[in-house]
């Protein structure tokens, strides 16, 4: 199975291949998985945002959100999730976009990729514990 980890950093090259119907679709990575209902996730969303959000028994908080445009040739964006203690930060290309401090941050969970009505192609994932 996945480990279960406290402090990770989680990161992957991602490009859009389609966006489905509906509200706002979008794809990214996701750290501290508890459950469907509980993780943390950086989003790169179809209304050119890119979004770092944490959902605690299914109740969605945004930590924060900024503009981005997504690359739609190969090999994509680089998007990265660290965790590490109540620090939860996003990149997109290297670059810092979104960092808040979580007062009741997840304990730890596993990792992995997520879409919500968005096809991606994911290449070059790696996740580490720092």
């Amino acid at each position: 199975g996945v480990p279960i980890a406290r402090d990770q950093v989680v990161e992957a090259h991602v490009q859009a291949d389609h966006y489905g119907a509906g509200s706002n679709p979008w794809f990214g990575v996701l750290g501290r998985y508890v459950n469907d209902g509980t993780y943390y996730y950086v989003s790169v969303r179809n209304s050119n945002a890119l979004s770092l959000r944490k959902v605690v028994n299914g109740t969605i908080t945004v930590l924060g959100t900024v503009p981005f445009t997504p690359t739609t040739a190969a090999p994509g964006d680089r998007l990265r999730l660290e965790i590490i203690g109540n620090k939860v930060r996003a990149y997109a290309n290297g670059e810092l976009a979104v960092q808040a401090t979580d007062t009741q941050p997840i304990a730890s969970g596993r990792f992995g990729l997520v879409t919500y009505k968005a096809a991606a192609w994911f290449d070059n994932f790696n996740v580490f514990e720092p």
